[in-house]
């Protein structure tokens, strides 16, 4: 009896650190895309380059479905990315005020407002998500990924490589703005 229960300890501890591996490995191939992250947006020379390899790089290396950036600040109305800039005042930011106040990554299931406001016309195709506050400089704002599966981002998630990922696009949109 006591060899049995040594034998299911055994296979209990031999799945356990069979997980860790997996983990190990997921991580691994996380910061792997992180790093390629930052070596693709370091390529930028402007904005408009920015928002185009991060969009690349969060479809490519990250798998994101959709993706949105959205900067807080007046008087960029005739930038010609002016649909990147919100006005601080603008009343949907409200739906953003949780957010901005815990200023981590959340993984959730956008309402409507919120889909709207961050995907446009892909709003009703976006099941879950994860909104960074890019809150690490000088600069407010928000990126978000979207994903049509409500399953992809959910609220038990570890924010660790979101946090990353938002600190790097935060300094690089700070060192372009």
């Amino acid at each position: 009896r006591q060899l049995d229960m040594f034998r299911a300890k055994h296979l209990e501890l031999e799945s356990q650190l069979t997980a860790l591996i997996d983990i190990a490995r997921e991580n691994d191939t996380s910061f792997n895309r992180l790093h390629q992250l930052t070596l693709t947006l370091l390529e930028a020379n402007d904005l408009e380059q920015v928002v185009s390899k991060l969009e690349f790089a969060l479809s490519d290396y990250f798998g994101a479905d959709f993706i949105s950036l959205r900067i807080i600040a007046a008087g960029f109305e005739s930038n010609r990315l002016s649909d990147l800039f919100i006005a601080p005042e603008h009343p949907d930011l409200h739906n953003f005020e949780l957010i901005f106040a815990r200023t981590e990554p959340q993984c959730i299931q956008p309402s409507m407002e919120q889909a709207d406001f961050l995907f446009g016309e892909n709003a009703l195709d976006v099941k879950s998500c994860a909104i960074i506050p890019l809150v690490h400089t000088h600069i407010q704002a928000l990126l978000a990924i979207g994903s049509r599966e409500e399953s992809r981002f959910h609220p038990s998630m570890g924010g660790l490589f979101l946090s990353r990922i938002g600190e790097i696009v935060s300094m690089r949109l700070a060192s372009l703005l």
